[in-house]
């Protein structure tokens, strides 16, 4: 059992290994850096310290296996670079593969209410196996799971995964990313300028510098 438990470790790594690589080949094939349509505002989703001289801005789909694959990376990022650097999160959920999508979107917005979007961004990324492909009932009442796990108010999380205003949150940044011409996820923006790189180094790299930089 114990060998099975660790070969099932190993292939789980794979694959998430195999994710990003086929996400950064895909990369490669773009030559023209989209720019950052909407600024970054009080009403972004955001880390980090007000004078830094870099922002991160990332566009992302909790149910998107790249992005879960590269959450790891970003996480990295931030705990290298956070104290130099704001970062981001926008939603763009890809509605039309990925059915759970928005509403996951919405159970962040619903944490955020309650001061917990960060705890619960982790949460999505880290359990999107367990959600990905229930049904949207389902998916939500495992949401509700991970609320109560975050210590927040159940009753109000419910109400505002499907408050007007969580949608509208939701779909702003959705509209934002459009707007920019983002056509897949994650899609980064480095001071205000989409990132082109065909691997992780390259990426971090890119950050290093943003960070360095007087």
């Amino acid at each position: 059992m114990r060998k099975i438990l660790i070969w099932g470790g190993v292939i789980a790594g794979l694959v998430a290994v195999l994710l990003v690589v086929a996400y950064l080949g895909s990369r490669s094939q773009e030559v023209k850096a989209l720019t950052l349509s909407v600024p970054v505002s009080d009403a972004d989703w955001k880390t980090g310290p007000a004078s830094a001289s870099a922002t991160l801005v990332e566009y992302s789909d909790f149910q998107c296996p790249a992005c879960a694959a590269f959450y790891p990376v970003v996480e990295q990022v931030l705990k290298d670079y956070g104290d130099k650097m704001i970062f981001v999160y926008r939603h763009f959920p890809l509605r039309s593969i990925h059915k759970n999508s928005d509403l996951a979107a919405r159970a962040s917005e619903a944490a955020g209410k309650q001061g917990k979007f960060w705890e619960m961004h982790n949460m999505l990324f880290e359990k999107q196996e367990e959600w990905a492909e229930k049904s949207n009932s389902d998916a939500q009442a495992l949401f509700v799971g991970y609320a109560k796990t975050l210590g927040l108010d159940e009753e109000a999380f419910v109400q505002y995964i499907d408050s007007d205003a969580a949608r509208k949150s939701v779909n702003d940044s959705l509209i934002g990313g459009e707007q920019a011409g983002i056509n897949s996820t994650p899609t980064f923006f480095l001071n205000g300028r989409q990132m082109l790189y065909t691997s992780i180094d390259g990426f971090i790299k890119q950050i290093t510098d943003a960070t360095s930089a007087k």
